[in-house]
């Protein structure tokens, strides 16, 4: 069959139009001592060879790689950022190689500058010859390299070959920009035939236009929740061409729930999974060719959009007791969720043994026996199954029993030196949430297998036992004392409540038992303190794309309604099914007061440090400092709450750096209505992207926040990949929304939110982030959120007419601002918030300010009380 050319024009330089072919991945064995793993795999990559690029036949569309005939090349189109992206998860070390190849055709021989943005070691060549090579690595942030080239008159054969290893979530992109170049068209050698070449085009275009107006989607029939929510997918009405397109909606491994094929027409609505019932959780929408241009036609192409079903109601007001919230949460795991051993778990705690899944059984088998990424949470929910089912019914079989205990007795529980550190044989120590999980389960480990020998160590149970009961507490006492790296992070406080409350229920030493319901106190008193109805909306030290676009999705929403009946249960059962189990922890009653009373006005501060590393733990001194006289790291938090919303911040948390998942400042009306800002890094909303677009900063803000009002500056470097910032603005979530200028305004009740941006605003109205994002695009911008509510502004455009009447000027990164309540905010990306001339310091002197607590920084302990009543926190 002849080839078939289909052309293309570049994008700002980028080649958007690709043929790829791969990942191709194979293991990387990583031995040694601890924290030698990096090293190992740039080592690994370093011995590649650069000079054969491993393509032996001539690239075209579904033609083969090499001699490998189930190794091809498929058709890539890039987002508006410009990667090929082939991101994944790894649940072991693995290289991965991939390719993308493309011609260029220009009217003249000319030079160009090739700048190649990857990850890792990469390779161009420019007509078979080599053009570039390079060898860096970076986990989490792509690096541009630039060199030069000349291309020829007519076409020129561009091939790209790059690399990256790891384990776990390992972010994999590539973009190739050509500078200077003249009149350059980009051309896809295919083997459709040419009477449909164009119409492939054709199909493609038309897919791009469609638009989903947001990301979470709810299960209900007005009071009953057994339907969707309407799920349309929307075409303009000044769409240019008609086409027939197949919609799928979809799990993100592919599995197909429903399909529609539909003549498209301007202005056409495609209504989806109006009966079905969905899953809760994470979809794809796929929008594809049909079936006869797709197979027979070879017209390739896929559009896929993510999207996310809440299935069960989110409660605002209190209802069930504990006990029967309890019941609920069990029967949600054991019923609605799947693959997770933790729902496992909550049918045998319901005496389904039956009912229990052998294929998730053995699941976790091989993610123990191989030492996967992750595998200890596995290992957390094999204990508490051995702990709870091994002598009382109904009881574990016999085999998996054994099975279990094996793979318990041959796990590595901390590196080398007792200490946890990062990447040992693909487990990762580092995270702080991620150090208690491993002390819990060798504690439990420990006692159960107290007299048996453990691979790794060569050691009896009983002395895992002594050494996680040891490395335990120090975790809890520093944490009680200093507070947590990962503050107020949705995903970290899941997986720490799933640790602690296993330690307050097993844990045979006293001492950890009481302190770990002592920090479990602490952990819900910060859920409490920075929840709105059941909405976790705390500034937070990491995050994910979920938790930043709805609080129906965060780790934490279950254990909020587990707890104080606010919010719903998801997917996210590690927490909830824990807690749930837990039959000696007891949530002291001034927690739930303080997480349901409404208030009329509330502001909180917290500042959460950490240690020099050298020095001692020491609640009751002054606290170690480093060299410079400061803490090591550390965060101020500001919460200000009424009866309407509230608004949150982490200010002045090292503005100009470099970010990953920090999530600066967020405001929130409910559950759903939920607005902040960021500086995207890319537009992937995968979390294995550190930061992506809606989660983390490419580079963080100067922030401050004075009560119902914040200001947050953005200072983007030249090279930015993308040199914008944006707000996450969900217009569906809100019952009124307006735009004006520089002004974006939204109402959810009678609580109501004003946007300002300094360089304007731009609502999107097409694209995947279609009607939930507000643009504004300049590499210094001053964003102003002001928060009102009826009770004191009066109207909605009452409301809207006083902010725009408001003295507010912005010169640069120094702005000015007249607020409703009659203060004067003077804030720049040096100096101190200034409040009607004042200074107000950024930072509170005490580890925690608030209505109700005070304490100092170390604390040595904490007294909450609210409603007359209290508790006393110890941490020594």
């Amino acid at each position: 069959m002849p080839t078939t050319l289909l052309t293309y024009s570049l994008s700002d330089g980028y080649l958007q139009n690709w043929l790829v072919a791969g990942p191709l991945s194979t293991p990387v064995k990583v031995t040694g001592l601890p924290g030698t793993a990096v090293a190992q795999v740039r080592a690994a990559l370093r011995r590649l060879p650069a000079a054969e690029s491993g393509v032996t036949e001539a690239p075209v569309e579904l033609g083969p790689l090499g001699t490998d005939p189930a190794v091809t090349w498929r058709y890539y189109r890039c987002r508006a950022d410009h990667f090929v992206d082939f991101t994944s998860s790894q649940p072991a070390y693995a290289h991965l190689r991939a390719f993308a190849y493309a011609q260029v055709v220009v009217p003249a021989a000319q030079p160009v500058e090739l700048v190649l943005t990857t990850h890792g070691p990469a390779d161009v060549w420019v007509n078979g010859a080599p053009a570039q090579h390079v060898e860096h690595f970076d986990a989490q942030q792509p690096r541009s390299v630039a060199c030069s080239a000349v291309l020829q008159a007519g076409s020129n054969e561009l091939l790209v070959r790059f690399e990256t290893a790891g384990v776990g979530d390992l972010p994999f992109v590539m973009a190739l920009r050509l500078i200077g170049v003249a009149d350059a068209q980009v051309v896809a050698p295919t083997n459709i035939e040419a009477a449909f070449a164009e119409r492939r085009k054709t199909l493609e275009e038309v897919a791009e236009t469609a638009t989903l107006d947001r990301y979470v989607y709810g299960y209900f029939d007005g009071d009953r929740y057994d339907k969707n929510e309407p799920i349309n997918l929307s075409f303009p009405s000044d769409l240019a061409q008609t086409a027939e397109l197949t919609v799928r909606v979809q799990s993100l491994h592919n599995d197909i729930f429903q399909e529609r094929t539909e003549q498209v027409k301007p202005g056409a609505v495609v209504p989806m999974a109006r009966t079905f019932p969905l899953r809760g959780g994470p979809h794809h929408l796929a929008i594809t060719p049909n079936a006869n241009d797709y197979y027979k036609k070879q017209l390739r192409f896929e559009r896929q959009e993510l999207f996310y079903v809440a299935r069960t109601p989110y409660t605002q007001k209190a209802g069930a007791t504990l006990m029967a919230r309890t019941q609920e949460a069990l029967a949600d795991a054991a019923a609605r969720r799947s693959g997770s051993l933790f729902t496992e778990i909550a049918k045998m705690a319901l005496g389904q043994m039956d009912k229990v899944d052998a294929r998730v059984m053995q699941r976790v088998l091989k993610t123990l026996e191989q030492r996967q990424a992750g595998s200890v949470t596995d290992l957390l929910g094999s204990l508490l199954a051995l702990a709870r089912f091994s002598k009382k019914k109904p009881r574990l079989d016999r085999n998996l029993r054994a099975s279990l205990e094996a793979t318990a007795a041959n796990y590595r529980y901390a590196a080398d030196d007792g200490q946890p550190e990062a990447d040992v044989d693909g487990l990762d120590f580092s995270g702080e949430s991620q150090q208690i999980l491993y002390h819990a389960c060798e504690i439990l480990a420990g006692q159960l297998l107290s007299e048996r020998l453990f691979a790794v160590t060569g050691e009896t149970g009983a002395w895992h036992r002594q050494r996680g009961e040891a490395a335990a507490l120090a975790w809890l006492r520093q944490r009680g004392a200093f507070g947590f790296v990962e503050w107020h992070s949705p995903a970290a406080a899941e997986v720490s409540v799933a640790a602690l409350a296993a330690l307050v229920d097993l844990a045979e030493s006293e001492t950890v038992r009481e302190l770990a319901a002592v920090l479990l106190d602490k952990l819900f008193f910060g859920l409490a303190v920075n929840s709105f109805e059941g909405a976790y909306g705390a500034s937070r030290g990491r995050t994910d794309t979920a938790s930043v676009l709805s609080a129906r999705l965060e780790p934490t929403s279950g254990l909020a309604r587990l707890l104080w009946a606010r919010g719903n249960f998801n997917e996210h059962v590690l927490g909830v099914v824990s807690l749930a189990l837990c039959r000696q922890y007891q949530l002291p009653d001034v927690i739930s007061h303080i997480a349901t009373d409404p208030v009329e006005a509330f502001w909180s501060q917290e500042r959460q440090v950490q240690p020099a590393p050298a020095a001692p733990v020491t609640p009751n001194g002054h606290g170690p400092r480093d060299q410079a006289g400061h803490w090591a790291w550390e965060v101020q938090t500001a919460v200000y709450k009424s009866k309407d919303f509230m608004l949150a911040c982490a200010q002045d948390y090292a503005p100009g750096a470099r970010g990953q998942a920090e999530h600066i400042w967020q405001a929130t009306l409910g559950p759903d209505a939920v607005v902040s800002v960021n500086h995207p890094a890319n537009l992937s909303l995968d979390d294995a992207h550190r930061p992506n677009f809606w989660a983390g900063n490419g580079v963080l803000p100067r922030a401050a926040q004075w009560g119902d009002v914040l200001l947050a500056l953005y200072r983007l470097p030249e090279d930015a990949w993308l040199g914008y910032t944006h707000a996450y603005f969900p217009a569906a979530a809100f019952d009124e929304y307006a735009l004006e200028g520089q002004w974006a305004f939204a109402r959810k009740g009678t609580g109501y939110l004003a946007l300002r941006a300094a360089q304007g605003l731009d609502f999107v109205t097409s694209g995947p982030s279609a009607h939930r994002e507000l643009r504004s695009i300049g590499r210094e911008n001053v964003w102003l959120c002001h928060m009102g509510q009826a009770l004191l502004d009066g109207s909605f455009a009452e409301f809207q007419a006083k902010l725009k009447a408001l003295d507010i000027t912005t010169d640069g990164l120094k702005a000015q601002a007249h607020t409703l309540r009659g203060d004067r905010l003077e804030f720049g990306w040096e100096g101190p918030l200034l409040v009607n001339g004042a200074a107000q310091p950024l930072a509170p002197g005490r580890h925690v300010e608030s209505p109700y607590c005070i304490a100092d920084l170390p604390a040595a302990q904490m007294d909450l009380v609210a409603r007359g009543a209290g508790v006393r926190l110890k941490f020594e």
